[in-house]
């Protein structure tokens, strides 16, 4: 036995029907404020988590940038100038060193030369606007040393 207004397996639309399909189609402002709300608190908290991950990040490629530039001026003062170090520039020339690292600037990190001379050579990392919230110091000792201020240098606590 067939219902009135089916037609075998499907149904036919009445002109009864039309009001309440158009109403169903696309979502209520209230739906998209919903939506909205929940991506706004995901986001509120994975954004900081990122940041934190993104310092941590930075800070590991500059204590690794910084273990290249030792490796780098025991290769330059042994192979290239008669026992002298080099400075940063010289390293980037000699291909001892990427020229990101050679140029100063990477992963967040500003890297600069500290007294290059025929014994000695100490390198500082600044990090830039939030690229990390440590400085690191690394000279001929092969020690990297870390500081959360201006004040790094020979004196500083090492890496732990």
């Amino acid at each position: 036995m067939q219902r009135a207004g089916w037609v075998g397996n499907s149904r036919h639309t009445t002109e009864r029907d039309a009001p309440r399909r158009s109403a169903r189609r696309g979502f209520t402002v209230l739906e998209l404020l919903i939506v909205i709300t929940v991506i706004a608190t995901i986001a509120s908290i994975a954004l900081p988590n990122y940041v934190g991950a993104k310092k941590a990040a930075n800070e590991t490629s500059a204590i690794n940038s910084m273990r290249a530039l030792v490796a780098a001026q025991e290769n330059y003062r042994v192979a290239k100038s008669a026992g002298k170090y080099a400075t940063l520039e010289q390293l980037k020339d000699s291909g001892l060193v990427n020229s990101a690292l050679g140029s100063g600037a990477m992963s967040g990190y500003t890297f600069m030369t500290v007294t290059p001379g025929a014994s000695t050579f100490a390198f500082i990392a600044y990090p830039q606007a939030s690229g990390g919230d440590r400085l690191f110091y690394v000279d001929q000792t092969g020690v990297i040393r870390t500081a959360e201020d201006d004040t790094i240098g020979a004196a500083s606590p090492p890496l732990k």
